[in-house]
């Protein structure tokens, strides 16, 4: 028994016989540096019902189409050419040398524009041809690391010659019907250089958000995550990263501020491992990690987190409250990709902008419970009753946060329709410093409640909280209508949902 399916006796005394040989599918038209076992040729052998065979030498013939410049020498292209049964390895022979290979200037391959042919014979196999069956013999070749350039536009045709079998009488004989004849049974194929990886830089999907960073004024903030971005290899090839650049910007509330007045270092994170090492912030921001070792497998993405450790503000002498920061990716500056090529080669885009946050060492945060809506068609026009319900927590002071709906900058709706006819503002728990006014208690989170009623204008409507405002309030007697700072980071999901508020 060969690699096919069934059994050879050989002393079956059955004469099988071949009926004819038509081009049959193969996986491949075009074999690339560095590939192995590429399948560029397959013919269907159809067997009658009168026994078995097995094939026990077969010729391939190879000719490179002498329209350009390419080399028509095959030692130039193939390491090694294989012939297969029924997917399954017949037999390997190398290809690398000239003395691999039998030419002759007209054989049998009839294509046009082919002038010099090279052959291979396969010898001593013992591939089992199963009677009733179709059967596919293939041609795989594996590929040189590097092809001149002028090679790489070669188109090479390919055929089988002859082959030989031997049925279970003992009976052997040479069958090339249909070969040596016709271009029917021949196949071309392209060579080209090796693929190479594409990397797309961007923001992550679950990248993050604008915030406030609360800072210390007397000793350093470490560890912080201020963006993630990632990078996918897009054209299925393995690569690994060895160096990146980054800017980091810091900008200051007034005057100027540099970035090593700010960032004491930063890092590259995947997940819960470094692959940099610490590196210091130089004023300008332009940071350089080196012997990164990433790998990014090909058709695939991995996720890149940035983390940097901040100084102290030295009681507000070394940078001043509500500095901003933020990062954006400059370059992929070192890669190989696993067919060889480096970030010369490669096609690298890059779009990875971090948001910009705002660092304080004290102020708000605030997280979005839920929201509700509801609308009473009793009432002419329509009136609809919005609801945002939001925590507030308070860092570094005690905080008074305004409780008064203009203060609190609420959107009423899409398009401006509809007319506001109340909005109340409840914190249940918080002291009221005055009729406007709520006191939140450093490092303290307290539940608000953002009640609005609309009135139909025909239209949809929704409300959504834009910004809060906000005042430090260490004694908890402030009582300023227009407090000095405004908390608008990450409000985007602050919104009811639409209803539709009808005026009739």
């Amino acid at each position: 028994p060969g690699p096919g399916t069934g059994t050879f006796n050989p002393n079956g005394g059955t004469q099988g016989s071949i009926n004819e040989f038509t081009l049959g599918s193969r996986n491949e038209t075009e074999a690339l540096e560095s590939e192995s076992d590429v399948e560029i040729y397959g013919v269907d052998v159809d067997m009658n019902d009168d026994g078995p065979l097995m094939v026990t030498s077969a010729d391939v013939w190879f000719s490179e189409s002498s329209a350009g410049t390419a080399s028509t020498k095959p030692w130039d292209y193939f390491t090694e050419v294989s012939l297969t049964l029924n997917g399954r390895t017949l037999a390997t022979m190398d290809a690398d040398s000239s003395s691999d290979w039998s030419s002759v200037s007209n054989g049998n391959i009839d294509a046009t524009d082919t002038t010099r042919e090279y052959r291979l014979r396969f010898s001593n196999i013992d591939g089992v041809l199963t009677n009733d069956n179709i059967n596919n013999l293939g041609v795989e070749v594996s590929m040189m690391n590097n092809l001149d350039s002028d090679d790489e536009t070669a188109v090479w045709y390919t055929e089988l010659g002859q082959i030989r079998v031997l049925d279970e009488s003992g009976f052997s004989v040479n069958d090339n019907t249909g070969f040596n004849s016709s271009t029917t049974l021949e196949e071309s194929f392209t060579v080209g250089g090796a693929d190479e990886a594409v990397l797309e830089v961007r923001d992550a999907d679950e990248e993050i958000d604008a915030q406030v960073i609360a800072v210390s004024e007397t000793s350093d903030t470490n560890g912080v995550s201020i963006y993630t971005f990632e990078i996918e290899e897009t054209n299925d090839v393995d690569v690994n990263i060895e160096e990146m650049t980054l800017t980091f910007t810091t900008g200051a509330v007034s005057g100027t501020m540099t970035e090593n007045n700010v960032i004491r270092r930063a890092s590259l994170w995947m997940g819960g491992t470094k692959v940099s090492s610490d590196k210091s912030v130089p004023n300008g921001g332009i940071v350089l990690f080196n012997n990164l070792d990433i790998d990014v497998d090909g058709d695939t993405d991995e996720e890149i987190t940035v983390k940097v450790d901040l100084f102290d503000t030295s009681n507000g002498t070394r940078y001043a409250e509500g500095t901003s920061l933020s990062v954006v990716v400059d370059s992929i500056d070192m890669v190989t990709d696993a067919n060889g090529n480096d970030e010369d080669d490669l096609t690298i885009n890059v779009n990875a902008v971090s948001n910009t946050h705002e660092l304080r060492t004290e102020g708000i945060m605030l997280s979005f419970v839920s929201q509700s809506t509801s609308v009473n068609t009793d009432a002419t026009p329509d009136q609809g009753t919005f609801q945002i319900v939001f925590d507030v927590t308070a860092f570094g002071e005690d905080q008074t946060v305004s409780a008064d709906c203009l203060n609190l900058e609420v959107d009423y709706s899409i398009d401006g329709s509809g007319a506001d006819s109340g909005c109340v503002v409840t914190a249940p728990g918080a002291a009221k410093t005055a009729n406007i006014n709520y006191l939140v208690k450093k490092n303290e989170t307290r539940r608000f409640t953002l009640s609005v009623v609309l009135s139909g204008g025909n239209d949809f409507s929704n409300i959504m909280l834009t910004g809060v405002d906000y005042e430090s309030d260490p004694n908890g007697t402030e009582d300023d209508a227009t407090p000095d700072n405004t908390y608008d980071f990450n409000l985007e999901d602050f919104r009811t949902n639409d209803i539709y508020l009808s005026n009739s």
